[in-house]
């Protein structure tokens, strides 16, 4: 984990199957739709209050991606996004 709070290129999150692809894999396309914008605003309601707005704001961004991609009729990859601009955190939040 940087420390900025972010999990580009985290060793915790290379060379596995995460639990966001599972949640994908186990859902339908509407419920994980759902699942994504739940957390959007699980995130913007408590930006800055648990830690940085910063890493609440990145983790809006990249559940706001996965959703567009989603509605896009596509399966996220975590792992290309760990190659570029990663910023969910950890899975612990």
């Amino acid at each position: 984990m940087k420390e900025d709070g972010s999990a580009l290129g985290a060793e915790h999150y290379q060379n596995r199957i995460q639990t966001i692809e599972t949640i994908q894999a186990a859902m339908t396309g509407e419920k994980f739709q759902g699942y994504l914008q739940g957390n959007i605003m699980k995130y913007a309601a408590r930006l800055g209050k648990k830690g940085p707005a910063l890493t609440d704001a990145r983790k809006i961004k990249q559940f706001a991606i996965w959703l567009v991609e989603a509605l896009e009729g596509k399966v996220i990859d975590p792992q290309k996004d760990m190659q570029g601009e990663f910023h969910y955190g950890n899975e612990k939040d």
